[in-house]
């Protein structure tokens, strides 16, 4: 799996959440987004506090619309700052 390799090609595992995305629809690209979040956090490449330290911008973009699904507007907000700089 794209996220077993290390150091993790962060610009592939975006490409392939996206052709997930486009095959199978917005259910399929949220599940995807999931098992990258759930796997990285795993493997401490990205923490709530710790995001910006160590992931690219489209997957800040990914755990700020995980946070947004959460309800967490806040850190939804501060993740998608970081992403933008």
């Amino acid at each position: 799996m794209l996220l077993a390799q290390q150091p993790v090609d962060q610009d592939r595992v975006v490409k392939w959440i996206g052709t997930i995305g486009s095959r199978y629809g917005d259910f399929a690209r949220r599940r995807a987004e999931a098992i990258v979040l759930r796997d990285m956090k795993d493997a401490t490449l990205i923490a709530p506090t710790k995001s910006a330290m160590n992931a690219s911008g489209a997957l800040l973009v990914v755990q700020a619309e995980d946070w947004l699904r959460r309800g967490d507007v806040q850190q939804a907000g501060s993740l998608l700052q970081k992403a933008a700089e």
